[in-house]
């Protein structure tokens, strides 16, 4: 009988124990809102792809590791918005550069042509890197009576010593964030 109320005691402090092991420090409470409307990019096919043909350059241009050449604008004219602000969000995949933030060559041979070991980086308005790996240096804008202009930037960028001449080709996928 005392085994049987001893045993009852060790059960009984275990679960006090427990209990207070167990106590939660926060309480993290989630909110957001789910958007019906976006903006409409003008200029983009119905799929949502847009293309950008850079300017070829010649490999002397891009003959030491992390020199640029070729700098081509790209914008993003933005109607029929709500809310007031717009940010970009690049999202990082597997042809992002982890050590340059910058988009991985992935052009294949064709014709005759070998693919480059160009990279293609990404500046923001303010000719700022934006490191696809990271985030850092991607932009918000307002919105005008409903409309906004997003520009930014693409080059080549020679990630070694001694960039191959070649094809060059890559994608990125764009989140447009509204506020």
């Amino acid at each position: 009988m005392n085994k049987k109320i001893v045993a009852a005691g060790l059960a009984l402090s275990s679960l006090v124990l427990c209990g207070s092991a167990l106590a939660a420090d926060v309480k993290l409470v989630f909110k957001g809102e789910v958007s019906s409307s976006t903006c409409k990019i003008e200029g983009v096919a119905s799929e949502g792809v847009k293309q950008v043909s850079l300017d070829p350059v010649s490999v002397s241009a891009l003959a030491n590791q992390n020199d640029v050449a070729g700098r081509k604008l790209v914008e993003l004219n933005l109607t029929g918005c709500t809310g007031s602000k717009v940010t970009t969000r690049f999202n990082r995949d597997s042809n992002v550069d982890p050590s340059t933030g910058a988009l991985i060559n992935q052009a294949a041979s064709q014709d005759g042509k070998d693919a480059s070991s160009a990279q293609v980086q990404l500046l923001n308005s303010k000719y700022q890197p934006i490191n696809l790996f990271t985030g850092d240096g991607a932009e918000t804008v307002s919105i005008d009576a409903g409309t906004a202009k997003l520009e930014f930037y693409a080059q080549y960028l020679a990630a070694t010593a001694a960039t191959t001449a070649g094809l060059v080709q890559t994608e990125v996928l764009l989140d447009l964030i509204y506020e």
